[in-house]
């Protein structure tokens, strides 16, 4: 008799309330996640020398974000493996070693000399009265990318295991932690600007991190337990699934920085450069849920009923966020709100660039979403190296660009910019679904002998 421990019985269709029950989590996260910097930038602008704060700040963490950037896989390399004990402790360990590598560039940036030429001095360009506050501000990321692997980690298990919500309540946790180091602990301490910001971020992702591991471990049986039906990968399987995600997330990173250094080329520099960044926290605010479509894909579109459900329940997110987007574009009173009232925003020529922009953003949720979707689905089917290739012809359309600098002879670089970045998303999404045409949509849902499959048969008694 074999024992049933560890097997979870097999999942049932995917209907309107358990897409909620897992998409509201991980929806509320990438929005709550996205929300958490403009308060950080608040909190930074209250200090006495705001403006070497907030610089501070905004050149680290940029390059804090590129270093760890291979570590933001782990939540889909865990909803990928780990179906038992062993596989949870291996590729645990696996992602410790992967978190090592990236805190290692961390520690040498902030606390040794030798590469302040190469990056400090030209690849950001920095003052020389900026190098010490974001060397500072560096030192303070120098943990995150080691949290993000345990709270990565735990909200795969939380997925998998159909309790999501805890995923959601992490985040909204994570947030409060931040609001209260940054305003009632580092504001009236004086702080460094860029310190307060790589602590505060730190505090929060630890708060999150605690209580994904502490309910995973609490409440999910079958971490406990190795389940016969599913092998622990290898090591080689690990690198060879996740190492292309690991080069296409640090692709995903420089393209944002690719793209504002063509809004910085226009004629009105500053006015674009601020337009831009209105445009692109209120596209992300809402956009950045759709998200949430990959970890669903990777997680639930076992088979092709459920990815035929999937895909109409993700209708109703993009229809949403595109009805909101276009309020914004073609109602005055609305846009009005918006930019006076949320952004407080008061130079004519910022609104104006914001006004000529945001319109061109009515496909995004669609773009997104589809782009998620694929994504998700490549992953399932264990052809991520497809997810570099994208990555790195997205990340080339923009050197492109940039070297014919297209807005050189523009007062308004945020439109040219934005419609450079969608290019470049367009350009990924085309060769993601020459991708699946060439996989199959069908071995992509039922997966290929490597990856252990989300449809848990029981085991007999």
């Amino acid at each position: 008799m074999q024992s049933t421990a560890g097997a979870r019985p097999e999942r049932p269709p995917l209907t309107p309330r358990r897409y909620m029950r897992l998409y509201g989590p991980l929806a509320l996260t990438f929005l709550l996640m996205s929300g958490s910097s403009p308060f950080i930038n608040k909190g930074i602008a209250r200090l006495a020398d705001e403006t070497t704060g907030l610089a501070a700040f905004a050149n680290a963490f940029p390059l804090a974000l590129f270093l760890y950037s291979p570590v933001f896989a782990v939540r889909d390399i865990a909803l990928k493996f780990i179906r038992g004990r062993t596989s949870y402790r291996r590729a645990t360990l696996f992602l410790l070693t992967v978190s090592t590598c990236c805190t290692v560039p961390l520690l040498l940036v902030s606390l040794t000399s030798f590469l302040d030429n190469l990056v400090l001095h030209r690849i950001l360009a920095l003052p020389d009265d900026l190098v010490v506050p974001v060397k500072h501000a560096i030192l303070a990321f120098t943990l995150i990318p080691t949290l993000i692997v345990f709270r990565g980690i735990h909200q795969g298990v939380h997925i998998t295991d159909d309790t999501a919500n805890w995923v959601g309540l992490g985040t909204a946790i994570r947030l409060v932690m931040i609001l209260i180091f940054v305003f009632v602990i580092a504001v009236p301490m004086e702080m460094e600007g860029g310190v307060i910001g790589g602590l505060a971020l730190t505090i929060g992702i630890a708060t999150e991190m605690i209580v994904n591991t502490i309910s995973a471990r609490a409440r999910t049986r079958f971490i406990r337990f190795d389940s016969p039906n599913h092998p622990p990968p290898s090591w080689r399987d690990l690198w060879s699934f996740s190492g292309p995600l690991f080069v296409a997330n640090a692709m995903n990173v420089l393209l944002m920085s690719l793209t504002i250094a063509i809004v910085n080329g226009a004629v009105a520099a500053k006015p674009s450069a601020a337009a831009f960044n209105v445009v692109k926290s209120f596209t992300w605010f809402f956009s950045s849920t759709l998200m949430a479509t990959q970890a669903m894909a990777l997680a639930r579109a076992d088979s092709v009923a459920n990815l035929r459900r999937l895909i109409r329940f993700t209708l109703i997110p993009v229809a949403l966020f595109t009805l909101l987007t276009a309020l914004v574009s073609w109602v005055p009173s609305i846009r009005r709100a918006m930019l006076s009232s949320f952004f407080e925003l008061s130079d004519e020529q910022t609104i104006e660039f914001v006004v000529a922009t945001i319109p061109f953003a009515l496909i995004l949720p669609a773009l997104m979403a589809t782009r998620s979707l694929a994504r998700g689905l490549l992953m399932r089917g264990s052809a991520t190296a497809w997810l570099t290739i994208a990555g790195v012809a997205g990340l080339g359309l923009l050197l492109g660009l940039r070297a014919l600098d297209p807005t050189a002879t523009l007062a308004n670089g945020t439109t040219t910019g934005f419609l450079c970045w969608m290019g470049a998303l367009v350009l990924d999404l085309v060769i993601l679904l020459y991708a699946l045409a060439r996989v199959g949509i069908a071995r992509c849902v039922h997966e290929p002998s490597l990856a252990p499959t989300f449809m848990e048969e029981k085991v007999a008694g």
